[in-house]
């Protein structure tokens, strides 16, 4: 059962994640601050980071940059989440680091086909 991390301060949005995701024979834990992504990341690397591009105090690329260089996370593929294009985002911070992008709304099938993806990568 591969273990997935949802970082998203929009607790509806975390909420239907987890429940689709558990559907779908995942385990999942949640943080909506970079605090409590850390605090998970301590107890339990994950499979899967599902990261939300704008969260409390920090954008999502950031943290993205930060958990890349780290010898520890940097293998761990990241989906980002944002209502934003992709392209947007990449204007935003030309060095940002993901392995896939699902721009909301989205359909929770289109998350989990994208979940297997990059794990099978």
């Amino acid at each position: 059962m591969a273990k997935i991390l949802v970082i998203d301060d929009d607790h509806e949005i975390c909420n239907l994640l987890v429940q689709r995701l558990k559907a779908n024979n995942f385990h999942v834990a949640t943080a909506s601050t970079i605090l409590e992504s850390f605090q998970q990341l301590s107890q339990e690397v994950p499979d899967v980071i599902i990261l939300d591009f704008m969260l409390p105090g920090i954008l999502g690329t950031t943290f993205s940059e930060d958990l890349k260089k780290d010898t520890q996370y940097q293998e761990i593929p990241i989906i980002f989440v944002s209502g934003q294009s992709e392209e947007e985002i990449k204007k935003m911070d030309a060095n940002v680091r993901f392995d896939a992008y699902i721009r909301k709304p989205f359909e929770a099938q289109d998350l989990i086909q994208t979940i297997h993806k990059v794990l099978s990568n």
